[in-house]
């Protein structure tokens, strides 16, 4: 953890932080609580100090934890598989939301908003077509796109068997 900078909060601030320009916004009104977002994204941890209880602002230390990760895997690290066989894909969070599975940036059915507290979600993806499909994930938190998964591309060859 590192903490950025202290400021005054009243409403939304874009303050320099270390590659950039974070913009800092709270979702509440008075008491000191609440929850902060910066670019978008919550700030886990914040503490905030009142200095007038009748006003919104007061003095707050953000606490970075660290852009939030998403990665995902294929059962056997396979680079390729057939048409009509099904595929186990995973996804590594490193923070709560909720996970959606994508191939060639269509939702996967079934692996759709799949919830998590940081860790694992899997989905079970079914080849349709004879091609290399890209697949991905995006982790949600907070009504916004928090990580977005490398593209894994697998390359799906023609049926082994005939019917």
């Amino acid at each position: 953890m590192k903490t950025i900078i202290s400021i005054l909060v009243s409403a939304i601030l874009a303050i320099p932080a270390d590659a950039g320009v974070l913009r800092v916004s709270r979702r509440a009104s008075g008491g000191g609580g609440g929850s902060y977002f910066a670019n978008g994204l919550n700030i886990n941890r914040v503490t905030a100090e009142q200095s007038n209880p009748a006003a919104t602002a007061g003095t707050v230390t953000i606490t970075f934890l660290g852009s939030p990760t998403l990665s995902v895997t294929a059962a056997g690290s396979v680079t390729q598989t057939n048409k009509g066989q099904t595929l186990v894909l995973t996804a590594t969070a490193g923070q709560s939301g909720s996970v959606t599975f994508y191939a060639d940036g269509k939702r996967i059915p079934g692996c759709i908003s799949i919830a998590t507290s940081a860790g694992n979600v899997t989905c079970t993806w079914k080849a349709a077509v004879q091609k290399i499909v890209v697949l991905s994930a995006k982790l949600v938190s907070n009504g916004s796109v928090a990580a977005t998964a490398a593209d894994l591309k697998i390359a799906v060859n023609k049926k082994s068997t005939r019917r």
